[in-house]
């Protein structure tokens, strides 16, 4: 059986800054230990590393795509001298408040259908 480390990219390898968006050299650091600690990981275990991460509105004037990549490949270059490299990663790029309002809406949508009574399937 495969055994896999998810590992969140914003507030586990890099500092998440109190805007959530890493879009300047001085909001780029890295958290205390974690390249050591995972570089440690990467040669004494057989986990898979898969970096996850939530970046709203990837690709949007609010938060480019350009200038995302920068900091992503300076990151994965950084932890690749270090013996670190990921097996997979995998960005969602939604935008936060239209997924909460399609969760509302459907959440709304279940309380409407209980209300009168269709039982459910």
């Amino acid at each position: 059986m495969k055994k896999v480390l998810f590992i969140d990219r914003d507030g586990t390898i890099l500092e998440e800054p109190a805007d959530e968006q890493i879009d300047t050299v001085e909001k780029f650091r890295y958290l205390p230990y974690v390249i050591s600690s995972l570089s440690f990981l990467r040669k004494k275990t057989d986990y898979e590393f898969v970096m996850v991460t939530n970046q709203d509105g990837l690709g949007t004037p609010a938060n480019p795509q350009e200038v995302f990549d920068q900091f992503q490949t300076l990151m994965l270059h950084t932890l690749k001298m270090e013996g670190v490299e990921f097996d997979d990663i995998r960005i969602a790029d939604f935008i936060r408040k239209k997924v909460f309002a399609f969760i509302q809406s459907f959440v709304n949508l279940l309380k409407s259908i209980n209300k009168i009574g269709i039982p459910p399937v």
